[in-house]
């Protein structure tokens, strides 16, 4: 889906939230998301990559505007362990540096 993409590439939160508007339905859609294998060494998380928009925003550190849309849409997603059995939280930490990385 388009939102998982832009999510991936930290597109403006406006056309986020536009594509929201259009397809709210689209946040709850999960995807395989390719990331670096550093974080993915072994088969078995490997199908740990299905993940919500949520989770692949955070994971690739969107702006706070962008993860606001994303939880308003569906809060349910945020307490949502998925890639590597995290939360988006946990996600959003590590990936701007605010929490060194844990073990999953």
């Amino acid at each position: 889906h388009i939102l998982h993409t832009l999510c991936r590439f930290n597109a403006p939160s406006d056309i986020i939230q536009k594509v929201i508007q259009v397809d709210p339905d689209a946040v709850k859609q999960v995807q395989y998301v390719k990331v670096n294998s550093n974080h993915v060494q072994n088969e078995t998380l490997r199908s740990s990559q299905l993940m919500p928009p949520l989770h692949v925003a955070c994971f690739f550190g969107s702006d706070a505007d962008t993860i606001s849309s994303l939880i308003r849409t569906y809060p349910l997603i945020a307490v949502t362990k998925r890639f590597l059995g995290k939360y988006p939280v946990q996600l959003y930490l590590e990936s701007t540096g605010l929490l060194a990385q844990s073990k999953a």
